[in-house]
């Protein structure tokens, strides 16, 4: 079983962060609502530049930036629809850690995880290029972005080149990587709206 909830504030499994060996690990947050190919495709991609040893999919309870809440299916549902979909993904690890501490900020989860993490750990945090493109609108956004080693999958150089441009912190930023990747044409907005 590749997926795990987490409850009562603590970790009652905590074997991804913990391992004896030095791991790279991806961590990929986000509703997945749904999960579809293109989370997939995000994941074997940085899987093979980064040579990741998992990519966690942390899926959120909600997400603060997102107008329509109630447009997203029940956190137990979206858990059992991310097994489903990476039943043949070994390496994919699904779990809530948002849901298990109650935090619904990237800043405060990638502090968590990393007090948890067993030394010798490397961590990568993943990003598609529409969490560049709102990364401002992120609490705490400058912490994440020069404590943490960022990667960015974006399939138009547009996007990040403007980002870059306005936001000069990035320019001398050392923590955040953008890789430019084919297009993948599926999203979970189309998926919901039938397209």
């Amino acid at each position: 079983m590749n997926y795990l909830i987490l409850n009562n504030n603590y970790f009652k499994e905590s074997t991804y962060f913990r391992t004896p060996q030095p791991l790279r690990i991806g961590l990929f947050g986000g509703s997945f609502n749904p999960p579809h190919l293109g989370h997939i495709y995000l994941s074997l991609t940085a899987r093979a530049i980064l040579n990741l040893d998992m990519v966690i999919w942390m899926i959120t309870p909600m997400n603060p930036l997102k107008a329509q809440q109630n447009s997203h299916t029940d956190l137990k549902s979206r858990l059992k629809l991310c097994q489903e979909i990476c039943k043949n993904y070994s390496f994919i690890k699904i779990i809530s850690i948002e849901d298990s501490f109650n935090f619904h900020y990237s800043y405060l989860i990638l502090r968590k995880i990393s007090t948890l993490s067993a030394l010798g750990n490397k961590l990568f945090w993943l990003m598609g290029e529409d969490n560049l493109a709102n990364i401002h609108k992120f609490k705490n956004w400058q912490e994440i972005i020069t404590t943490y080693d960022c990667h960015v999958f974006a399939r138009n150089p547009k996007t990040y080149e403007t980002f870059f441009k306005k936001y000069a912190i990035l320019q001398k930023n050392k923590k955040i990587t953008v890789h430019l990747i084919p297009k993948n044409p599926l999203s979970s907005t189309k998926i919901r709206e039938g397209n």
